[in-house]
């Protein structure tokens, strides 16, 4: 119940297209499905915001062509889409856990790459939202907003009281910022240290 768990689909989507081996991407799409259908679906796109494995699902829509993958990933985006423009849980204004931003840039920014529709059907309620790009710059700005003064991301909470830095999280928040300034927009305020050699 609990492969999927850190998207075990994408990783072997990924050994796949390294390895040309058939066997991994079967258990890609294996992987993929089972969470769609026996956690997203069966959730009704309500699902935990540190389960939101976006990235297998949207290979998996790319890969195969399935609509019910398309329309699961875009449920799970339209639920971190109601977080950033409603702030029910208060993830994007207090600091707290930076891994659900993460997801939040990453699952919207599949959503924004496969074209994938901001109306998806849900008996939940969401609403549907005017397009990816503009609740990413949005959830971009509230993000950014919870960073410290010296730069830091600080959502750890010591037994003390005291906030601290979870590299872990920070970790998954810099590689979602990543992403949102290479696969989306160079935003001047996601600083990327490039290496010599690169010519960017």
């Amino acid at each position: 119940d609990c492969i999927d768990y850190y998207d075990r689909a994408e990783i072997y989507y990924a050994w796949y297209k390294r390895t040309g081996n058939a066997k991994y991407l079967d258990r890609a799409n294996q992987v993929a499905v089972n969470y769609r259908d026996n956690y997203v679906i069966a959730n009704n796109y309500g699902v935990a915001h540190h389960w939101a494995m976006c990235d297998g699902l949207a290979l998996h829509y790319l890969m195969t062509g399935d609509a019910k993958s398309r329309d699961a990933l875009g449920g799970v985006g339209l639920n971190f889409a109601w977080q950033v423009t409603n702030d029910p849980s208060q993830y994007f204004t207090v600091p707290t856990d930076f891994r659900i931003n993460a997801y939040a840039i990453k699952c919207m920014l599949d959503a924004h790459l496969a074209k994938v529709p901001t109306n998806v059907a849900n008996s939940i309620g969401w609403p549907p939202v005017t397009s990816w790009a503009d609740v990413l710059r949005m959830a971009l700005n509230k993000i950014l907003a919870l960073r410290d003064a010296d730069g830091q991301w600080r959502g750890a909470k010591c037994s003390d009281g005291t906030r601290t830095s979870h590299p872990f999280t920070n970790g998954l928040l810099y590689d979602a910022l990543m992403r949102y300034y290479t696969l989306f927009e160079a935003d001047a305020r996601i600083l990327l240290r490039h290496l010599p050699d690169d010519p960017r």
